[in-house]
């Protein structure tokens, strides 16, 4: 018999940039914890999947107040808590006038 470990998959992303003039292209990176070897990365403008995979997502076309995040699904034997979502950020975005 094989037993595993109870692990709680984790998820921080950081971006290039939280304030920025429309146009301006930010790159966000995701760090991953007690993933598995074959995790799903889904990546949230809005809690609306815009990009499936990768570690790194970039935008140009934000807009004020718009939130960005990832939900993990760990495809670790025995997650804790499947899946779980990253922390939240939100653009601070101006508009030239």
């Amino acid at each position: 018999m094989t037993v595993y470990d109870t692990l709680m998959p984790d998820v921080n992303i950081s971006a290039s940039a939280t304030t920025v003039c429309e146009g301006t292209n930010v790159n966000f990176i995701a760090t991953l914890v007690n993933e598995g070897s074959n995790p799903t990365i889904e990546w949230l403008l809005n809690g609306n999947v815009v990009q499936t995979g990768g570690l790194t997502y970039s935008v140009d076309t934000l807009d004020n107040f718009d939130a960005v995040r990832v939900r993990l699904t760990s495809n670790y034997v025995c997650p804790i808590s499947n899946p779980v979502l990253s922390n939240n950020i939100v653009m601070t975005v101006y508009e030239y006038v």
